[in-house]
């Protein structure tokens, strides 16, 4: 059995910070693929008590990916 991670509260508080200075830069490169407009909703109503921590962490993981092998 494995164990959950606690992303609900990392990107409600200890990596908030970084999620939003990767997913709010308009020059990201998922942004050649997803509209801008609904990854900030998506990030913004998780901060307003819905859990979008496991999208938030997929499109935070791609971000990086792309950046890793795109750039």
């Amino acid at each position: 059995m494995g164990f959950s991670i606690p992303l609900r509260e990392w990107f409600s508080e200890d990596l908030r910070g970084y999620a939003e200075q990767k997913l709010f830069d308009k020059k990201a490169m998922i942004y050649s693929i997803l509209k801008y407009e609904k990854v900030r909703k998506l990030v913004s109503t998780h901060r307003k008590d819905q859990d979008n921590g496991s999208k938030i962490w997929a499109l935070l993981t791609l971000e990086l990916w792309m950046e890793s092998y795109f750039s």
